[in-house]
């Protein structure tokens, strides 16, 4: 996932941080989870029926918990990341509304663990995938220009 607009720093922060591009496994090269705002599904993947957790309704770890969810149930399918598709998004453009995605994040993430208590554990053998270690700094398709 790249920005929309290099020139606004909630955009660069997602960018730099890789927010919204999943975890790598490190002893893979396969995902521990990816992003609802560019995760392509198929459903024959998945065992029948396999849907969203309804706790998890709010935009934050509904993905996340989606993906691990999938992993544990023996997905026919590996969720694997792909540097050639590029998702632009529009992230938030204030500081107001970053903090509120945060807010969002935290609980999710104590959500998360209540449901998941090892997530915590499958985080530590995982690594951003920040669009600068994808070469984003070319300045190319609305990726970070080098300064």
């Amino acid at each position: 996932t790249v920005l929309l607009d290099p020139e606004k720093w909630v955009s660069v922060y997602h960018d730099v941080f890789g927010t919204l591009n999943g975890r790598m496994l490190e002893d893979e090269n396969n995902l521990l989870y990816g992003t609802t705002c560019n995760m392509s599904i198929h459903f024959d993947a998945l065992p029948d029926g396999f849907r969203f957790d309804p706790l998890f309704a709010t935009p934050a770890f509904e993905d996340v918990e989606f993906c691990v969810r999938a992993r544990m149930a023996g997905s026919t399918t590996n969720i694997t990341f792909v540097s050639e598709a590029v998702v632009k998004h529009d992230y938030s453009t204030d500081v107001l509304g970053l903090m509120k995605q945060f807010f969002r994040y935290g609980q999710g993430h104590h959500r998360m663990l209540e449901v998941h208590p090892d997530f915590d554990d499958q985080m530590e053998i995982t690594r951003n995938i920040t669009n600068l270690s994808r070469g984003a700094g070319d300045g190319e398709n609305g990726r970070i220009k080098t300064m």
